[in-house]
């Protein structure tokens, strides 16, 4: 194990430092800094514990000293489990900061990364830790730079002190000095949350007197400092995260974001709201072994040919289940701009409709999940208020005999782990599964939604498409909160897509998509493709304000119109279309 050498610490800060002394005041030199620094002690923590590696080091260097922290469990609960995540504190302590953060933050996931100047990069046994960043340097800058931007591409949580130096003393109390753009250029650059972290604690007295006098001298107490704060508790004060939205360059000057980050920090470090708006961190997860006990007891439909299990799981039997689910739907939709914005997407509406759930057995995780009502099970046990769509459209009497023969499907997810795989696919096939054993259901319906990342323009774009070539037979809903083109958008669009020819439209729309930057929403795209001309209508599109603002669309399925491709593929019978049976009921008695 690599023994802390004061000398060679000081020669890398200061070439060639004594060497016009004779060599034993140079000898002497050096042993009273190693006493007065504790390098002695240090030195044999790092023999007894030099094996030691990650949080098992850190955790032995607590024992040593003696050191913890404490808080909250609702401030540990704002720690976002998975994600990329750029974590910003002060820096009042040195490299017990670092060492505190990391114990934290590994509690609640492991894919924690720290910047770190050469100074912590000298403790080998938290290698895997560090990125190296030298504030004090711009040598390595754009290697930096790299490194942490593969690292946020890879979801990881980035631990950052700002400040780049430990606090000195100021007039207004122990404080970190004007804070590095950093962060802020990170959290934009990536579209990555922040989650502020203030550290309560302070160094010795000597620590601030040398820095009176020389910065440089004074970072060499830092290892004393860790050594003298035996028996020590430090307090953690933690925010709900930053959404990236707040730090937009376009609309306010970097430095200005990035001071004014720092006095958000500050803020909660005294108990008082924030400068920037948050968002409730999304609960964090339920054990493996907890939902794989539970996946099981429910109704087991398929099994995929890359071994993934396809269930129908109803909140009775599974409320970890669910309750997992609800947490998934809420980070997926975080991810394109929508969500609730609360800790777990969930709603009255599980407790009572089913959950078609992609399992995957070897990762012991929740791929995706669709959320289905039987129309008739719904109707018969309450009323017309009990669907989920009832929430973002009123619907007519004349629909409601088809109501009957539906279900309604809404609220899928598959983890964005899992978007570049069959996932949506399977779950397909086990909705294709339910509707075999359940002839009575001719029509899908529900909302598909449409993120308010797209911009307005792209918005109108797909209205219009899908409006024009996917209309209502009959005027089946009303939406409660309308999205309406105006009248010069319809004159501009009609000339833009003023042909009867579909594909042709098609490509015309995916290349003004692709001008504004986005796509055709893959839901949009997967259920325009199910049937034939005359089996999917675009009901209606309502704005959901509880769910990011989005666009919901409305569609109906006929399966009567399905493709034979589609047939094949997700029913492997003809049983949903040779039903031409609509129960007839007084419909009043649902409203």
């Amino acid at each position: 194990m690599n023994q802390i050498s004061t000398k060679e610490i000081v020669n890398s800060k200061f070439p060639n430092f004594l060497s016009g002394f004779p060599e034993i005041f140079s000898k002497i030199f050096y042993l009273s800094l190693d006493r007065i620094l504790f390098i002695p002690r240090i030195n044999r923590f790092l023999e007894k514990h030099g094996d030691k590696t990650g949080i098992e080091f850190i955790e032995e260097l607590f024992d040593e000293l003696d050191i913890s922290y404490k808080l909250s469990n609702k401030d540990r609960e704002k720690i976002p489990s998975e994600g990329k995540l750029i974590i910003v504190a002060n820096h009042p302590l040195g490299g017990l900061d670092g060492l505190i953060l990391l114990k934290l933050v590994t509690e609640i996931r492991n894919d924690v990364k720290i910047i770190a100047n050469d100074v912590l990069m000298n403790i080998q046994n938290l290698a895997d830790y560090f990125l190296p960043f030298d504030l004090l340097s711009r040598k390595d800058l754009k290697k930096n730079y790299t490194l942490i931007s593969e690292a946020l591409k890879k979801e990881n949580a980035i631990i950052i002190f700002p400040a780049g130096e430990v606090a000195r003393f100021t007039l207004k109390g122990i404080k970190d000095k004007k804070w590095n753009k950093g962060a802020v250029y990170f959290a934009e650059k990536f579209q990555t949350p922040v989650l502020p972290i203030f550290i309560r604690g302070r160094n010795s007295f000597l620590f601030y007197f040398i820095s009176l006098f020389s910065k440089k001298l004074s970072m060499f107490l830092l290892p004393y400092e860790l050594f003298n704060k035996k028996n020590k508790s430090y307090e953690i004060k933690i925010d709900h995260p930053i959404s990236p939205k707040a730090f937009n360059t376009k609309y306010q000057r970097i430095e200005y974001l990035s001071k004014s980050l720092k006095k958000h920090l500050y803020l909660i470090g005294r108990n008082k709201k924030g400068v920037f708006e948050t968002e409730k961190n999304v609960i964090h997860p339920v054990s493996a072994r907890q939902l794989r006990t539970q996946i099981y007891n429910n109704e087991f439909i398929g099994q995929t040919t890359d071994g993934k299990k396809i269930f129908i799981v109803e909140y009775e039997k599974s409320k970890d289940i669910i309750r997992e689910i609800a947490r998934l739907r809420e980070l997926t939709f975080r991810k394109v701009g929508e969500g609730t914005g609360t800790k777990k997407d969930s709603d009255k509406f599980d407790k009572y409709y089913k959950h078609i759930v992609l399992w995957d057995d070897n990762q012991l995780e929740i791929v995706g999940s669709y959320r289905l009502a039987d129309g008739k099970s719904v109707l018969t046990e309450f009323n017309i208020d009990a669907f989920y769509t009832s929430t973002l459209f009123k619907f007519d009497k004349s629909f409601v005999p088809l109501l009957f023969n539906a279900i309604e499907l809404g609220r899928s997810f598959v983890q964005s782990k899992y978007w570049n795989s069959l996932a949506l696919d399977y779950l397909w096939q086990g909705i294709g599964k339910y509707l075999s054993v359940n002839p009575h259901i001719r029509y899908l319906f529900g909302p598909v939604s449409l993120s308010n990342n797209y911009s307005t323009e792209a918005k109108e774009l797909i209205v219009y498409f899908f409006s024009k070539w996917f209309p209502p037979k009959r005027n089946f809903i009303t939406s409660l909160n309308p999205f309406e083109l105006s009248k010069s958008s319809v004159e501009k669009l009609n000339q833009i897509f003023n042909s009867d020819d579909y594909q042709k439209e098609l490509v015309i729309l995916k290349n003004l998509l692709n001008n504004f930057g986005f796509t055709i929403p893959v839901l949009y795209k997967q259920y325009a493709d199910l049937c034939l001309p005359g089996g999917v209508q675009f009901l209606g599109f309502n704005i959901d304000p509880n769910f990011g603002n989005c666009i919901d669309a409305l569609i109906l399925v006929d399966l009567h119109y399905l493709k034979e491709n589609k047939k094949r593929r997700y029913l492997n019978t003809n049983t949903n279309t040779q039903n031409d049976v609509i129960i007839k009921e007084t419909v009043n008695q649902y409203f």
